[in-house]
């Protein structure tokens, strides 16, 4: 991957044949992502073509417990949100692992068939790949 390669997210879970889950970073929306969008995944060997088949927010225990607390302020708990977001959600996309390439390799395409390593980083694509 090269330096100027902005990174979206991390695998964090998943298999090849059910699936891949990535988290967006905290400064990314998921409104961003939609469904049928193609992105790249930086392994360490290999480079992966995903394709986001859903898209998803979990939220935390502890984040919904402080915004159901009658002791806080609307203003206190929205500035909470937006200063630390990752505290109270996780924002998920899943995707299906298309193809593989070698990392420096053109050459060497095929199926998707194995992982890329936890967390690998989402990048978009470019003109180049």
């Amino acid at each position: 991957m090269s330096g100027e390669e902005n990174v979206y997210g991390r695998f964090i879970e998943g298999s090849v044949e059910r699936g891949i889950n990535v988290l967006l970073s905290d400064s990314e929306d998921v409104e961003d992502y939609p469904v049928g969008s193609l992105v790249k995944i930086v392994g360490k060997k290999y480079e992966f073509l995903a394709l986001i088949t859903n898209t998803r927010v979990d939220s935390s225990k502890e984040g919904i417990d402080l915004l159901v607390n009658t002791n806080l302020s609307t203003k206190v708990k929205e500035l909470m949100i937006k200063t630390i977001p990752s505290g109270f959600r996780r924002q998920i996309l899943e995707m299906t692992l298309i193809a593989k390439k070698e990392i420096n390799n053109n050459e060497n395409i095929g199926k998707a068939d194995v992982l890329p390593s936890f967390n690998s980083p989402m990048t978009l694509l470019s003109e180049a790949d």
